[in-house]
């Protein structure tokens, strides 16, 4: 549960204060939790850098020490600089005025590998959402067509944001 929160925060870059919460009190909810298990699924699950970047904003956020700095021991690849940023954005609650480069750059950083960044890249710019799949109603036979229209619809997005200023 506790990766899972803290991919789910990582994702939204941490600006919601509930989602900080929720791993804070994880965190200082059971002084039995097994925490070299905790580090080893998520190195197997290649969450390590999401995983501490949630502990680091969890503990700014609540403690000053603490359960998170007892967390984040053998994890030295700690990325405090981005937990202080994504930090800076929660209190801020300007979470989306960074620019949409700043924040794709943010969350990527967030992800251990080249090849888990070059991954999180590819399928943001194809893998169709749900507003890609509103605006074209295709018969199932032609649903790979999806895959396609979405680097052309994100495309004009920022380019439509591009001329607003955003």
């Amino acid at each position: 549960l506790l990766i899972f929160l803290c991919r789910h925060g990582a994702k939204h870059l941490w600006d919601r204060l509930l989602w900080v919460a929720d791993v804070a009190v994880l965190m200082n909810r059971d002084g039995n939790m097994d925490w070299s298990k905790v580090i080893r699924l998520a190195d197997e699950s290649g969450t390590r850098r999401i995983l501490a970047t949630g502990f680091s904003v969890a503990g700014m956020t609540f403690w000053e020490t603490g359960p998170s700095m007892t967390c984040l021991r053998g994890m030295a690849d700690t990325p405090m600089d981005l937990a202080e940023r994504c930090r800076e954005r929660l209190l801020a609650g300007n979470g989306k005025q960074a620019g949409l480069y700043k924040e794709q750059m943010l969350f990527l950083r967030m992800h251990d590998t080249g090849m888990e960044r070059m991954k999180r890249v590819f399928l943001g710019l194809f893998r169709p959402t749900i507003s890609d799949l509103r605006a074209f109603r295709l018969p199932v036979c032609m649903s790979f067509l999806y895959w396609l229209i979405r680097p052309f619809r994100l495309a004009f997005r920022v380019l439509s944001l591009s001329r607003i200023g955003y």
